[in-house]
């Protein structure tokens, strides 16, 4: 059985608050996740349930939106994550629970991280755009762990 990515993050023992449906999802955060401590961060979450599926050479990946546009028109547009500087990517897998973060810093220099390219065609996305995806390893993410938001080696 599968959650949706809600379900996942508060099962590592977050809090989630101001879901999608407020001005934050056209912002660029989809909610914000509260550790037991009382601190925050500001997440934009991919849920994913192939994340299992996709190995290439160098292990596990990921997918991350680069560049998402409607169909007919020619103008590309970042996401908002990587246009702001305090957005965190979570990539959670709804099949096994795992949730891996892209931090800021990571987001700023993604083009060190991308290891492929793939395209997503508008009729998988729910608001039906298309999107020019990157395909990351999983390795240089960070796993996140029940109720830690924050770790000594987070590193990227």
């Amino acid at each position: 059985m599968t959650n949706n990515a809600i379900e996942i993050i508060q099962n590592h023992g977050f809090t989630v608050k101001d879901f999608t449906g407020t001005q934050t999802d056209f912002d660029g955060v989809d909610c914000y996740v509260y550790d037991q401590n009382g601190r925050c961060k500001h997440v934009d979450f991919k849920e994913d349930t192939t994340l299992g599926v996709q190995f290439y050479d160098s292990g596990l990946t990921g997918l991350i939106s680069l560049m998402h546009k409607k169909p007919g028109l020619h103008e590309w547009k970042l996401p908002k994550y990587l246009e702001r500087t305090d957005v965190y990517v979570w990539l959670v897998d709804v099949i096994d629970g795992h949730i891996w973060e892209i931090s800021p810093k990571m987001l700023s220099e993604i083009r060190k991280y991308i290891i492929d390219f793939k395209w997503k065609g508008s009729g998988t996305d729910a608001l039906g755009k298309e999107h020019l995806l990157g395909v990351i390893k999983l390795s240089d993410c960070r796993l996140v762990e029940n109720d830690k938001l924050f770790t000594f080696l987070q590193g990227k």
